[in-house]
């Protein structure tokens, strides 16, 4: 027995000797460790004060591997939508840029040819193959449509693109990815002028045939189906048009959002760079906005300007007022759909300009003779 139990201590003995020579190894290790996981603690710290101050940075949209850093370019306002664009092709593993719409048009039409095609035993799906946008169809006309669609809106890019200087912009704070999504497409591009049955498969190519259609207008009214407004100057005409057709002049390049006019792209970066110490500060909710006309915009989603004559219902618009009517009221019978909606009452406009955090509804009739 006790052979046995001096053999153990010896066993004992050499165990803790080679744990003892194994310990400087193991600190070593365990210090490694403690680095690594200091380093990705660090890593990870940097890239998210990287990701927080990105949308901070003027180029909010960087640029890619081997691609030359472009710069925006401050042209007179009158000529921004013209001059020193430069419209990039954002097509799969192609850099080509120019400064001529027209030659771009045709460049992006050409790679109609060069779509990803995914077939099965029953469906072929056609895919684009634009950055950032993975647009999927099954319709070969429809898949024409969008990629001329990209042509047109890497214009209104270039456009916001040069507009950050000519416009001296704030930065974008929404986010880059869904940039190149574009509106759905489902048919051709109609034009409702009394008396034109064209269509076409190109935005930009609908929008030059319209345009025709308001310089040779006489008189200056717009002829679109159920419109007929009249106007006196030929570029108000112009302006009224693109409520028909849904042209926009310029776009925001961080996010991608198109818009039908310079000030309509200030106000929507203005908007995210809001802050209390501006002044302007919505007395309902205490939301900041970056000016008096933008906290005017914001009061009036607050306040219900119409009011419906058949119950004590207030709506914030007229077509809100229009679904009330027809819904609440008119209800789903065929026989009432033909019944006009009464008309509203006086709008409280001067209520909601002069008193913004007054009572949604004005009790007060108009009078009989006004």
């Amino acid at each position: 027995m006790q052979g046995m139990d001096k053999q153990k201590l010896l066993r004992c003995a050499d165990w803790l000797e080679k744990q003892n020579d194994q310990e400087p190894k193991k600190l070593s290790l365990q210090n490694k460790n403690v680095n690594d996981i200091q380093f990705i603690i660090e890593t990870n710290a940097v890239r998210k004060k990287f990701l927080l101050a990105a949308a901070e940075d003027d180029a909010s949209v960087p640029d890619g591997i081997d691609e030359p850093q472009v710069t925006p370019k401050r042209v007179p306002l009158r000529k921004l939508r013209k001059e020193q664009l430069n419209i990039e092709c954002q097509w799969q593993a192609c850099n080509w840029s120019t400064d001529n719409y027209d030659e771009f048009q045709k460049h992006v039409r050409g790679h109609v040819t060069d779509l990803h095609v995914l077939e099965d035993s029953t469906k072929i799906e056609y895919v684009c193959l634009w950055d950032v946008c993975g647009h999927k169809s099954k319709d070969p006309s429809e898949i024409v449509r969008h990629i001329n669609y990209h042509a047109y809106h890497a214009r209104l890019l270039a456009i916001g693109f040069n507009g950050r200087a000519t416009l001296k912009l704030v930065c974008c704070k929404k986010d880059s990815n869904k940039r190149n999504v574009l509106p759905p497409l489902p048919s051709d591009h109609y034009c409702m002028w009394v008396g034109c049955s064209e269509k076409f498969d190109s935005i930009q190519a609908f929008f030059d045939h319209v345009t025709l259609h308001i310089n040779y207008a006489e008189p200056l009214v717009c002829s679109w189906a159920g419109c007929g407004a009249t106007f006196t100057r030929r570029t108000i005409l112009a302006t009224h048009a693109r409520t028909h057709t849904g042209e926009k002049l310029i776009a925001c390049y961080h996010c991608g959002q198109r818009f039908g006019c310079n000030r309509k792209l200030c106000d929507h970066l203005r908007r995210q760079n809001a802050s209390a110490s501006a002044g302007h500060i919505c007395g309902m909710c205490g939301q900041p906005c970056a000016s008096a006309y933008l906290l005017r915009q914001h009061t009036r989603s607050h306040v219900s300007v119409y009011a419906c004559t058949l119950c004590d219902m207030t709506a914030p618009t007229l077509s809100s007022l229009a679904n009330h009517v027809r819904y609440r009221h008119l209800g789903s019978r065929p026989e009432q759909q033909s019944v006009e909606p009464p008309p509203p009452r006086r709008p409280l406009q001067p209520h909601a300009t002069c008193r913004p955090a007054a009572a949604a509804r004005c009790h007060v009739e108009p009078s009989s003779t006004s």
